[in-house]
C-alpha cells in the first residue's frame, strides 16, 4: 500500500498542468507528470516540486495513445 496518495498530471511541464503538480506536491502527494514533448521542461517542474515527504516524477507519455496511457497508469502504482 503506498503511504501517499498519487496524481498523475497530464501536460504537467508548463502551465496549469506546472502548478498542479507543484501544489500536489506540496501537500504531500506522490505526483506523476506527463508530457508528450519536452521530457526536459517536465524534468524542471518535478526538480521544482519541493517536498520532502513526496516523490514526484517526470515520464513522456501521450495520453492519445492506449499504450501510453496503461504505462503510466502502471508507473504510478510503483
Amino acid at each position: 500500500m503506498l503511504k501517499n496518495p498519487v496524481a498523475i498530471v497530464t501536460g504537467g511541464s508548463r502551465g496549469v498542468g506546472a502548478a498542479t503538480a507543484k501544489i500536489l506536491s506540496s501537500n504531500g502527494w506522490n505526483v506523476l507528470i506527463t508530457c508528450s514533448s519536452s521530457i526536459e521542461a517536465a524534468e524542471i517542474v518535478a526538480a521544482e516540486c519541493t517536498s520532502k515527504t513526496a516523490e514526484v516524477i517526470a515520464i513522456k507519455a501521450d495520453v492519445a495513445n492506449d499504450g501510453d496511457c496503461i504505462l503510466t497508469v502502471a508507473r504510478g502504482h510503483k
